[in-house]
């Protein structure tokens, strides 16, 4: 699997795992599924999450391994996340924008110990 554009604007999509899919770069054709509740993308080559600023329902996302991740300030915009794996994601350095998320359990690899200090913080003020 490669393309997940067929997916776009789904109104009842509710979990979604695509992991080990090797040829998923792009997850943007699901920021209009309103419904997703939960997306596994472990161990693909996604770089980019912004787009799911647009899945409002979004409550488990599941990015261990994804390396060439390096930016997870969209996710600020998802209220409704309460899960967030980034295990292994050695390029996430900065998850101080996800804060503002009071219910934010994180999940971050221990080789990033920066990192998961501020996720820590984020767990103790929410």
């Amino acid at each position: 699997l490669t393309d997940v554009s067929a997916l776009a604007g789904c109104a009842t999509l509710h979990t979604l795992s695509l992991s080990n899919c090797f040829g998923v770069i792009d997850v943007s054709p699901l920021a209009g599924c309103v419904t997703l509740h939960t997306l596994d993308v472990r161990n693909t080559y996604v770089a980019d999450v912004s787009s799911l600023a647009g899945c409002p329902a979004l409550h488990t996302l599941h990015l261990p391994y994804c390396e060439r991740l390096t930016d997870v300030s969209a996710l600020a915009g998802c209220a409704a996340l309460h899960t967030l794996n980034l295990w292994s994601c050695t390029g996430v350095t900065d998850v101080s924008s996800l804060r503002g998320l009071a219910n934010l359990i994180t999940s971050i690899s221990d080789s990033d110990s920066e990192s998961e200090s501020e996720a820590e913080e984020s767990e103790l003020e929410g």
